[in-house]
């Protein structure tokens, strides 16, 4: 009877992300159409640019600690106070460094005012993507990938719903930057509230042990980072 209440529980969660996945990337394909139908090719290609480029520079703030969080949680379920709470507070720190790559990186490039704010905007989404982030690696410690895939469905639908209210309305890049990161707000309110009452999480600011988690979670940090410059290169 556990095996089998184990197998129903894994088909159940790699269900939810294959359910998650296919809609995320249908309601992308349309959001990336309507983008290409009304602001043209050279309106397409921006968003592109702005919104890669911003991505590309949050990796200075991602640390690797989802992995860790998934890895150490699921082994004992007592640690996710602890280590999530942890998680936050590196979060915030890594989230100012990686504003302040952003705001050295619109020092620098060329950019006309609409594109500086339409990259600010996206970085802004970014930031906030990495603390949904972080409380999704906790519903993945938990085996609650439906959970996880219903507030990416929620976020999802808002921006492409809202994005193509924009196009439609006849506004532009910036409206749409701003649709994203509203977006990001609701599904990491959603990720917190759910976390506590699912995981019961409860912030825990004693005896977090920053500097170990760091060591620990370095090594996936750097194998992410060189993922993404590997794909970079290809």
């Amino acid at each position: 009877m556990p095996e089998l209440k184990a197998m129903k529980r894994m088909l159940k969660n790699a269900a939810a992300l294959t359910a998650g996945a296919l809609l995320n990337k249908a309601m992308f394909f349309i959001f990336t159409v309507l983008l290409a139908r009304k602001m043209g090719a050279e309106g397409l290609g921006l968003w592109v640019f702005l919104f890669s480029l911003a991505m590309l520079a949050s990796l200075v703030g991602d640390l690797g600690l989802e992995q860790l969080l998934v890895r150490d949680v699921a082994k004992r379920r007592t640690r996710l106070n602890r280590y999530l709470s942890a998680g936050i507070i590196l979060k915030v720190c890594s989230s100012m460094l990686y504003l302040v790559v952003v705001l050295f990186m619109l020092a620098f490039l060329n950019l006309t005012t609409v594109s500086r704010l339409i990259f600010l905007l996206c970085a802004v989404s970014f930031v906030l993507q990495s603390f949904t982030k972080t409380f999704n690696a906790a519903f993945r410690a938990h085996e609650r990938m439906d959970a996880q895939t219903a507030i990416s469905l929620v976020g999802d639908v808002l921006f492409v719903s809202g994005s193509a209210f924009i196009l439609l309305t006849g506004h532009g890049l910036v409206h749409i930057a701003a649709a994203l990161a509203c977006a990001n707000i609701i599904q990491l309110i959603l990720a917190a509230v759910t976390c506590k009452s699912v995981c019961l999480f409860t912030l825990n600011l004693k005896r977090l042990q920053l500097k170990a988690l760091i060591a620990e979670s370095a090594p996936f940090m750097v194998s992410k980072i060189l993922f993404y410059v590997y794909s970079l290169a290809g």
